[in-house]
Parts: C-alpha cells; structure tokens; sequence
C-alpha cells in the first residue's frame, strides 16, 4: 500500500494506482508520499525519490507523441467550418443583413439590449475573404497543436474565453466601432502556444518545438505592429485575446497531467461561471455602463476622426451622447444622435433669437409640430422641471405610433432671455425603465451657463477702473 498526501489530503493507494496516477501526472513533485520499502515509515518528497523520477519521465515522452502522431484535430475542423459556412452565408441577400443586424460585436445592443451572445459570435463572422482566409491560416495552424497536445475540450474553451475577452475589451476600447472576425481567438491561441512553450517545453517533442514558445515570438510581433499601423484594426481585441490565451493555457492542465483530481473540470465550471455572470451583468446593468462622450467628440468617432482637443475652462454650454450612437433624425426630422436599433435617440438644442424666448411658447411649438407629423399623438400638459442641473423649465410627454412601434417622447425646454435650451428623448415604451441609467447620466452631462459675453462683461466692471463703455456693455448682456 502506498501513502499519498497532497496538501492535506492523504490517499491509500496500491502500487498499480499510485503508478497510474504518476503517469497521469497527477502527482506533483512536493507532495509527500510513503511507501515502507524504499522511505520506511517516514514521510519523503515525491520529487525526490528516483523510483518516482522515472515513471514521471515517461509521461511526457507518451503526452509529446501525441503532437507527431495524434487523433485528427477535429475540433480545430468544426470551429475552421463554421466561420468559413458563416463567411459563406454574409453573401446570400436574405441573410447578409442579418447576420450584421445580430451577430456582429456592437457596445449598443450588447449593453442597451442585452443581445451578450454577440460577444461570443462576433468570433465566428468575416464577410470579406481576405481576412478570412489570413486568419484560418494562423488559426489552423494554432488549434491544430493545441488540440492534439490539450484536446477538443481545452481548445475549445481557450478559443471562445480569448474571444468573450477581446470583445469585451473591444466595446470598452473602442465603443464606436463594430468590430467582427476571430483574431481576439486567434491571438489567443498564439498566446497559449508562446505559453506552453515558456512553462512546459520539457513536454513539447524536439520536432514540434518551432509551434510553440519564442519560436512563435516573430509572428507574434509581425501581426501585433502591423495591427498597431492600422488604426481600422480592432487591437483592443487582440490583446485582450492574446492575455486571455496565455491565462487560461496556464489554468488548464493537460488532461494527463491534472495537478488534482477533476482540476480540469473545477477550471472549466470556473471560466463558465465567468461568462455566464459577465453577461447577465451586461444584460442588467448595460445602459449604466455604456459610454457616453462630448456630443462633438461621438460624432467625429461615428465617422471615423480623432476626437477634437480638450479645451480647459468653463464652458457656456455642452452635452454628451451615447458612443456607438450615429448621427440622424428623430421623429420630427430633427438632427438627433439615433441607437444602431433605430428606436431611440437624443436631441440637445441650443438657440439664440432677437427677442426673448418662453418656455410656454417653446413648448407650443413642439407639440404643434410633433402632430402636425403624427396626428393621433397624445401629448400631456407641460410641467415644470429641470431641464439641466441648475436650470428650470417645462418638460412634457407624448406617445406617438409609428410604423416600427410605439415611441416615447420626453421634451423638456427652458430659456434664459433671448437663449433657448430643449432637448428631445424617445424611447420604446417598454425600454424606458431599463434605459433611464443611460438617460439620468445623459441629463447629468448637460452644461447651460450663462453666455459667454456676459462673463467677459462682467469681468471687464470688475477689473479697476472702470469706464462708462464696460458698464454699458454689461447693462446691454444683462438685458439679453
């Protein structure tokens, strides 16, 4: 009978298990065992005994021929077959919308509307061949070892964990932009071959070793700089990958060489819990989460510029919208930011005239022509409100029917002398409470001061001496 004890667990083992679980490697070299004929009836160090050295020896030579001369590499098929199906798909008409309406990665209908299993499918879509066939090239030539060397299971995991992670990373790297294709997986696979290289070249057989380790460090760094030259290159993806891979790589063991019993399946019961809480997260709390930006700096991102310089000081006025909306028209036709679903946007207007405003008229002018342009609307009387932290106005509701749905309207307009300031929410009725996050920050956001002219009027009075111009001036900016 052999004694085995792994941390403060002791096993009773005959011989012939003890031998299996060596081979297995399921007997780290620290644990302690005793076996009366060699250690007596003291306690000694597995690693330390020669009879345990050389059982532990011929594993690796067995789990490195698998490499060479290993079962056909079919989970590296399936998942090479169902991007290519996928690729095929995107160019038949009545499904090629549909396929970009639902499975790309998108910030807006992950987080608005919970559609999470686009972080997952976003890895599987190409609609150009191109990058199809670059990225089946590293991908095949990745999962193909990692599969014979870890398994179907171990691959597949690794793939879509690297996958999950770059689209994650992706919607908060870059919110704006959709992003599709299986890099964030592929990089992940690369990392996990660098990886198995580093910390287990021992397992790898002599003939294999340029798939794995630094022999993988060129490719690497080829794909990396010339995804970093090209900003329309989705690198928040890749890198989130490519740590991803590496992580769980180190996590998961290879199914013959399991520090404990059943450790693969606790990693693999982990790394689902990960996902399945991250998603429902998303799905719950996504419009608390989503992005939002200066309205100036989401319109240069929807249209692919850099985002203007910050300028320091107080501002007389400015508002946020959500990244990843794209400018467009709201139900009257007004400029608006409008979500990629297409049912909900968001107006902000400032307006200056030669007479002062009211915000009773203001309000009058709205409802006039919201049902001049939907005559069964049913719009409430106006209230008064903030409209923005620190300005009061008068907000109203409405609920129009349109084609796609019933919409939401939520008005709000306040004025400051000849100033106006409105703004101008819809939304689906049933999204209204899960969207209000999203909508409390929008109005947060907003920032109404007094006119700028005023300022500088006012600081030419108090700047000793005054004259009698400035204090004109200023009389004249008050009256506006």
């Amino acid at each position: 009978m052999v004694e085995l004890r792994i941390g403060t667990e002791t096993f009773q083992l005959s011989y012939e298990e003890f031998e299996d679980r060596v081979r297995a490697g399921r007997v780290p070299s620290n644990a302690s065992v005793r076996f009366e004929p060699i250690t007596g009836t003291s306690w000694a160090q597995a690693g330390s005994l020669e009879w345990v050295q050389d059982l532990q020896t011929q594993s690796p030579r067995s789990w490195g021929r698998l490499l060479l001369s290993g079962p056909a590499p079919l989970m590296t098929a399936l998942l090479a077959g169902i991007q290519i199906r996928f690729w095929w798909l995107a160019h038949l008409p009545e499904v090629e919308g549909w396929i970009g309406d639902h499975l790309i990665q998108a910030g807006p209908p992950i987080l608005e509307d919970g559609e999470v299993w686009r972080l997952f499918t976003m890895g599987l879509v190409h609609l150009e061949w191109k990058h199809l066939a670059l990225n089946m090239l590293f991908f095949i030539y990745t999962a193909w070892s990692l599969e014979r060397l870890y398994g179907k299971a171990h691959l597949l995991v690794i793939f879509l964990g690297s996958v999950f992670s770059g689209s994650l990373l992706s919607m908060w790297g870059s919110p704006a932009t959709a992003s599709l294709g299986a890099s964030g997986g592929i990089f992940g696979l690369m990392g996990a071959c660098v990886m198995v290289g580093l910390v287990r070249p021992h397992l790898v057989p002599p003939r294999a070793q340029m798939r794995f380790g630094l022999a993988l460090a060129p490719y690497l760094a080829l794909v990396l700089w010339s995804g970093f030259r090209d900003p329309s290159i989705d690198n928040w993806s890749h890198m989130g990958g490519l740590v991803t891979g590496a992580f769980l790589v180190l996590l998961l063991d290879p199914p013959s060489h399991q520090r404990k019993p059943h450790w693969n399946l606790k990693a693999y019961g982990f790394v689902l819990a990960t996902w399945v809480t991250t998603m429902v997260l998303l799905a719950r709390l996504g419009p608390a989460l989503t992005p939002i930006a200066p309205h100036l700096e989401v319109r240069l991102a929807a249209s692919g510029k850099p985002a203007p310089p910050v300028h320091d000081g107080p501002q007389e006025w400015g508002w946020s919208a959500p990244l990843g909306w794209r400018p467009g028209h709201n139900l009257l036709g007004e400029l608006a930011f409008v979500s990629p679903s297409g049912t909900r946007s968001w107006r902000v207007h400032l307006e200056q005239e030669k007479y002062a405003q009211d915000p009773e008229a203001l309000h009058s002018a709205w409802r006039t022509a919201l049902i001049e342009a939907w005559p069964n609307t049913l719009v409430s009387p106006s209230t008064p409100s903030l409209c923005a932290p620190g300005v009061e106005g008068l907000m109203s509701m409405a609920r129009v029917d349109t084609p796609s749905g019933e919409r939401q309207v939520t008005w709000c307009g306040a004025t400051q002398g000849v100033r106006a300031l409105s703004w101008t929410w819809e939304i689906e009725p049933a999204k209204e409470g899960h969207m209000a996050p999203l909508f409390a920050r929008l109005w947060s956001q907003m920032i109404w001061n007094e006119p700028q002219a005023l300022t500088e009027a006012r600081r030419e009075v108090a700047a000793p001496p005054s004259s009698i111009q400035s204090k004109a001036r200023l009389a004249l900016e008050l009256a506006r």
